[in-house]
């Protein structure tokens, strides 16, 4: 799925979000615009100003470091081994007294394995 930019004409698959000042000060009364339109037009505000691109939808990192999204799969200890979750938010769909945490989950299931191997030795 891509849309078209209103500016220029482009198809474009990334959304760049800006706050409701910003895209007042440079819609125009347009709805769609691409990240080059949105950025050569905050170029043209008469002010100085710094954003941070982030991409929302990482939610969180593993223990083992890797930037999970909602829905990814992660693998966690549970009471009878290894299982795969999904990430919900900040914690995953496996409970065990509770929800537990991605940062407390694992990218692999030899992430997982290694971990816990290393930690009995």
């Amino acid at each position: 799925m891509s849309c078209k930019c209103q500016e220029c004409g482009k198809q474009y698959k990334v959304d760049v979000i800006v706050s409701d000042e910003v895209w007042n000060d440079i819609s125009d009364g347009k709805n769609l615009l691409c990240g080059s339109c949105i950025f050569m037009k905050i170029e043209e505000i008469d002010c100085y100003d710094v954003f941070e691109l982030t991409n929302k939808y990482i939610v969180a990192k593993t223990h083992d470091g890797v930037e999970v999204r909602t829905n990814d799969t992660v693998w966690v200890k549970g009471s009878t081994g290894y299982h795969t979750a999904r990430v919900l938010e900040s914690s995953t769909s496996y409970e065990l007294f509770g929800p537990i945490p991605v940062s407390q989950s694992f990218s692999s299931e030899e992430a997982i394995k290694d971990y816990f191997e290393k930690d009995n030795d």
